[in-house]
């Protein structure tokens, strides 16, 4: 099957609506113009960033994008192997949505809050941090928490690493059920994808991208109703990682797999 690369145009980024205070206070003035100018550069920086990274996948690091079925137009949790930083981007190019239609799981701890440049990194990809320092429990929690209010008032996409760290090798690591937690939680569909090439293009320890090729293929999703009637959240938790270690396991073993077994079935 001939894959095609999907890229939307990009959209405009909505201004941040302005507001005026009457306080005599001095500092209140202060106080909203730095909120606002900040929100201004963050919101800069991320339509920067979006056109680049779409720029970068058109014509240096080629964009090879093959579906099994075209991606849930609702809400979804989307799961793929992770073996460089170009991971997040390529996903979100590949998708053809715009970037402010995902969000990005992280880990708290390697965007520091407390710096310009971690608050920045944050903003720019928007990243919803997790807490690896707190309990696995009560992290978890909260991360589910904060996303389930995404979902609900923006309709975001999620987009979460289920090996938890990049790899170093073509191999999968051992699959970790937090990104099941938060679908079965959430109980939005999970669509397993694979990037092939990533690494080659910019490996661990690597900061400039070198030109290759990247292909990423979305495989058929996971469906609440396929858990439904599964007993019980961890029962649920157990089986969509399998599920997803399974299927994204397929498509790095066979990566156009998805497209020619949704072919057979249209047929």
């Amino acid at each position: 099957m001939q894959c095609r690369e999907r890229v939307r145009p990009i959209q405009d980024i909505a201004a941040v609506p302005s507001w005026t205070c009457d306080a005599a206070d001095s500092n209140v003035h202060s106080t909203a113009d730095t909120i606002f100018t900040s929100l201004d550069v963050h919101a800069a920086a991320r339509n920067a960033f979006e056109r680049f990274a779409r720029a970068l996948f058109h014509l240096y690091v080629r964009l090879d994008v093959s579906a099994c079925e075209t991606l849930p137009s609702e809400p979804f949790l989307l799961c793929s192997n992770h073996s460089s930083h170009l991971d997040g981007a390529a996903l979100m190019v590949a998708s053809g949505l715009p970037f402010d239609a995902f969000r990005l799981l992280a880990a708290a701890d390697y965007f520091d809050p407390r710096s310009s440049a971690g608050r920045l990194t944050r903003a720019v990809l928007n990243i919803v941090a997790i807490d690896r320092v707190s309990g696995q429990s009560s992290r978890l929690r909260r991360t589910l928490s904060e996303c389930r209010e995404l979902v609900r008032t923006h309709q975001v996409r999620l987009i979460a690493f289920p090996e938890g760290t990049r790899s170093t090798t073509d191999d999968l690591l051992p699959f970790k059920r937090g990104p099941a937690f938060l679908a079965v939680g959430l109980s939005v569909p999970v669509v397993p994808a694979y990037i092939d090439g990533a690494r080659a293009a910019m490996p661990k320890g690597c900061w400039v991208p070198r030109p290759t090729r990247v292909r990423v293929q979305f495989g058929r999703p996971i469906r609440p109703t396929e858990w439904a009637g599964v007993d019980g959240r961890r029962a649920r938790c157990e089986y969509v990682t399998r599920e997803l270690e399974l299927r994204i396991g397929n498509l790095a073993r066979d990566p156009w797999r998805g497209s020619r077994e949704a072919s057979t079935k249209s047929a």
